[in-house]
């Protein structure tokens, strides 16, 4: 990669489940990464279904994400910068999250 050790804000919300809490995980771990927001979802798990004999299906979780340090993660995911918005202002310039984020990285010798 061409700037691998650059810093990165991972920004996150109650609406981060599942593969996006995978995502969430690959980040743990990795140096100059920081994250933002409000905790995850809490469905950070591989889950398979299995078909029943009667044609229902039960959906079992059968494996847990983990960060590259070996750590699982089977519950909401916290931010390490705990920020608020309201929906409406995802992706505008109120978004306080995405200003936190914003902020952080500026502060980076990497980003000046």
């Amino acid at each position: 990669m061409a700037n691998s050790d650059a810093p990165v804000a991972v920004l996150t919300s109650g609406a981060t489940a599942s593969a996006g809490e995978a995502v969430v995980v690959a980040f743990h771990g990795r140096p100059d990464t920081r994250f933002f927001g409000e905790s995850t979802r809490g469905v950070p798990t591989g889950n398979q279904p299995h078909r029943l004999s009667d044609g229902a299906v039960l959906n079992l979780t059968e494996a847990k994400d983990a960060d590259r340090t070996g750590r699982t993660y089977d519950a909401r995911i916290p931010p390490d910068e705990e920020v608020f918005t309201e929906r409406r202002t995802v992706g505008t310039s109120r978004d306080r999250v995405l200003e936190a984020a914003k902020s952080w990285l500026a502060e980076q010798p990497a980003c000046r």
